[in-house]
């Protein structure tokens, strides 16, 4: 959870959309964020899936939006 820890100390978030990976605020993601970002994609996915099932355990997925598996 390297990669994510690094974006939440440099003030980020990161949310997976599908495949998709969002990086927020967009305002504060320099040129070398944005090249981290990039370099570890697939790091960045994996720890969000891992993050995402830690609070599944927490909280349970509920109703029709309930998150879909990594």
């Amino acid at each position: 959870m390297a990669a994510l820890n690094y974006l939440h100390r440099a003030g980020l978030a990161a949310e997976q959309e599908g495949e998709w990976l969002r990086v927020t605020p967009a305002d504060r993601i320099t040129a070398g964020l944005r090249q981290f970002v990039r370099n570890h994609r697939a790091e960045l996915l994996a720890d969000l899936c891992v993050a995402n099932d830690a609070q599944a355990v927490v909280e349970p997925p509920q109703g029709p939006a309930a998150r879909r598996p990594c």
